[in-house]
């Protein structure tokens, strides 16, 4: 009796089940899966929507703006040369307005094949950047070692050292405060002279320091370096240049090297430099130093003072004298430089 009960019991439980738990899989069959997030609606319009774009990196940015760039100078080729040229110098400006964080993006674009000289004013625009390869870092290694084991080549490795950019102006500055023999030293202001020249203003502090060097070789290479910086003849570098030998109070230096250094290597070199930055206030000084007792020193003097004035005196002291009361009186008007082309 009791089993017929506990059988009944069971067949009421059974049925009591919903329909999909009774149903068991087939031998070998995996159990249905669970059921998956809801379709997506589509909405009134019929179409899906898409997802929202990805925000872009700020490499991707970079890369824009660097194509952009390129692009530009591509459509100036269209109106003729001169259009083209305006386009690549307004290009290495706008490189370099990118900044540092620029440089990793930059170094793709640096092998543009369909238009290498993009890729040289790119590479221009990371070397003033501050960028350093692993084939600058070797090159520079080379040149300091050839210095220290005197085969030094002034004219080779000064091209050399102006491809190394910033770069270079840290490593020979570095270089310069080891003890090395004067000719050693001598030979790595000869690169700070190229660097200047190049646009390297950097080069500028140290040189002036050197002004004051025991060597007075060094002395007298730091003063031809100044004046070798001024011979670029672009006019925004001559005029930071010349900002920066004012912040520097550098002409009242050379003054003084002209008037009161003993070796007449310096005098001399002095005298060239203050002729070659045409200065006014140097006037008096070149003509006192008419009277050095070197002739080559007054030699370099005089051909300063007709660089500076344009007046084809002698190198006679008393009457530079006289001409430089009238001028100063406003007799000629100014002091100018020679006119063009002579």
């Amino acid at each position: 009796m009791r089993l017929r009960t506990a059988l009944a019991l069971s067949r009421l439980a059974l049925a009591a089940l919903p329909m999909g738990l009774l149903a068991a899989p087939a031998f070998g069959q995996n159990p249905p899966a669970p059921p998956g997030p809801p379709a997506p609606q589509t909405p009134p319009g019929g179409e899906t929507q898409a997802p929202p774009e990805k925000p872009k990196t700020e490499a991707e940015l970079l890369a824009e703006r660097i194509q952009a760039i390129r692009a530009s100078i591509q459509e100036a080729k269209k109106q003729g040369l001169e259009a083209e040229t305006d386009a690549r110098d307004r290009a290495t400006d706008d490189l370099l307005k990118l900044g540092e964080k620029a440089i990793p993006v930059m170094e793709k674009f640096t092998e543009d094949l369909e238009d290498p000289v993009f890729g040289a004013s790119v590479r221009d625009a990371m070397l003033k950047l501050g960028w350093i390869s692993p084939e600058m870092r070797e090159q520079m290694a080379e040149i300091l070692e050839r210095n220290r084991t005197e085969k030094f080549d002034s004219s080779g490795d000064g091209l050399l050292v102006q491809g190394l950019g910033k770069f270079a102006v840290e490593e020979v500055t570095k270089e310069l405060s080891a003890k090395l023999k004067e000719d050693v030293r001598v030979n790595l202001v000869t690169l700070l002279g190229e660097l200047g020249k190049d646009g390297r203003l950097e080069v500028l502090p140290t040189l002036l320091g050197l002004l004051a060097d025991p060597m007075f070789k060094v002395r007298g290479r730091s003063l031809w370096a100044i004046a070798h910086s001024w011979e670029n003849e672009d006019q925004k570098h001559r005029d930071a240049l010349a900002k920066g030998l004012d912040e520097r109070r550098a002409v009242p230096i050379v003054l003084s090297l002209l008037r009161d250094d003993e070796q007449m290597y310096v005098r001399r070199s002095a005298a060239r430099c203050l002729g070659i930055l045409r200065r006014r206030e140097c006037v008096e000084a070149l003509i006192e130093a008419l009277d050095d007792k070197n002739p080559y020193v007054r030699e370099h003097a005089h051909q300063a003072l007709v660089a500076i004035t344009a007046a084809t005196l002698k190198p006679e002291p008393a009457a530079w004298k006289v001409w430089w009361e009238r001028a100063k009186a406003g007799y000629p008007p100014q002091v100018k430089a020679p006119p063009k082309g002579k």
